[in-house]
């Protein structure tokens, strides 16, 4: 699901891009960071619940951690908070 969402992001920053009227751009940008926050908040708490699966590979951990871009964390404490307990299971 996260795959998906991100590349629809991704389309509709092209159509943005595309867009001649300045107005319509900026707010379709506003509009795609707040949903890349809303997400990125929704993914660190998702990570915080299966943080305590001791049959979770490190690799999936870190694959759903880094797949967001960076503008998708205003504030990183979720993802330390899923590290933390992760690393204590």
């Amino acid at each position: 699901m996260l795959a998906h969402f991100l590349h629809r992001v991704e389309q509709i920053t092209t159509t943005a891009d595309l867009i001649d009227d300045e107005d319509a751009g900026d707010e379709q940008n506003r509009n795609r960071f707040l949903e890349l926050m809303i997400v990125g908040k929704l993914i660190d708490g998702y990570l915080s619940e299966i943080a305590s699966d001791t049959n979770l590979k490190p690799e999936k951990f870190s694959e759903l951690a880094f797949e967001l871009p960076e503008q998708a964390r205003v504030y990183d404490d979720g993802l330390y908070r899923a590290v933390d307990v992760y690393l204590k299971v």
